[in-house]
């Protein structure tokens, strides 16, 4: 009887001990390097899954680290991957919402774009709703057009979407006594003219790039006309200059919008779109119009792009996507 006993205390024990070596370690500095050592996502999902019950304030800079990681991964075509990358993505979208990082909202929107699963969909969209995120790029009254802002984006996109290359062909037919800045996180293509400022950073928080004193944001896209720089350059209050084209010329002002000379049909995997041709003297001469506009008229341009930016927050659309998720 006795021997009975001990043997179930034995078994009792064990099962405890088990359990006790699968409580996740609190350490921090044992959480990021069992994160790292993870060789595909499938460890990065269940590692997020042991951070996220016991992270702490001073988890804040590794989750961040995880977030960029989750934001930048390259998703295959992979019903399995898709799956796990759901999990992945959910998991650090909650650990950082758990951990009230407002700082964090900016990579909610690419991992949410990822997500194909409705149910964790449905719930991103809440936590965005909830981070409120124009806090962190804050409106300021523009009052001029002498310093154009230009995000060279992703330059492995295909026929130079940001009209980088164009815009860098204009810049030397600008008559007007302005100045330009070219924001890239990698080393882009340069031109000789006094008037031209590179910064080349890969900022961890890329949206301090938004600290930059611009009075104006051009991005003479050639297509996929909305994007994320198009709406954070609005919340910060700049007035925005694009190429005239769907979907920018149905909302933006139309004396800020560039002439395109022609469009060129494409398709890519069944998916019909066209590319704009845009010519660089179009371009420096809009340049030129809008740098001579009075003060009064950039001011109302400036808050026009803060209304925008106010009518597309989360606050005020995080209820209409909720409805759509709700009717699925």
């Amino acid at each position: 009887m006795l021997k009975k006993i001990c043997s179930i205390f034995l078994i009792i024990g064990g099962i405890n001990f088990i359990y006790a070596q699968y409580e996740p370690i609190a350490n921090l500095q044992t959480q990021r390097i069992l994160y790292n050592q993870a060789k595909n996502i499938r460890e990065k999902s269940e590692r997020i899954k042991d951070i996220y019950k016991v992270a702490t304030e001073e988890y804040k800079s590794f989750i961040t680290d995880i977030l960029v990681d989750v934001a930048n991964y390259f998703l295959q075509n992979d019903m399995l991957e898709k799956r796990t990358f759901d999990e992945w993505a959910y998991y650090s979208i909650l650990t950082a919402s758990k951990l009230k990082m407002k700082e964090a909202a900016p990579y909610f929107r690419d991992i949410f774009q990822k997500v194909s699963r409705s149910d964790y969909r449905g719930h991103i969209l809440f936590l965005i709703g909830e981070s409120q995120n124009r806090e962190l790029l804050p409106f300021k009254l523009r009052k001029k057009a002498k310093i154009f802002l230009h995000n060279t984006g992703n330059l492995k996109a295909g026929y130079d979407r940001n009209g980088t290359n164009i815009l860098l062909k204009a810049i030397p037919l600008v008559k007007s006594d302005v100045k330009f800045i070219i924001k890239s996180q990698v080393e882009t293509e340069r031109i000789k003219d006094k008037r031209v400022e590179y910064i080349v950073k890969d900022e961890k928080n890329y949206w301090d790039c938004w600290k930059i004193d611009a009075d104006i944001f051009i991005m003479p896209r050639r297509y996929g006309g909305l994007c994320l720089p198009l709406n954070e350059a609005m919340s910060v209050g700049m007035p925005i200059m694009m190429t005239d084209m769907k979907p920018q010329n149905e909302f933006l002002p139309k004396e800020l919008l560039i002439k395109p000379d022609s469009f060129k049909p494409f398709n890519i995997a069944s998916n019909y779109f066209e590319i704009a041709n845009i010519k660089p003297e179009d371009i420096a001469n809009k340049i030129d119009e809008v740098a001579n506009m009075p003060s009064k008229h950039i001011q109302e341009l400036s808050k026009y792009s803060n209304y925008i930016a106010e009518e597309w927050s989360w606050e005020k659309l995080l209820p209409k996507y909720l409805k759509i998720f709700k009717n699925l």
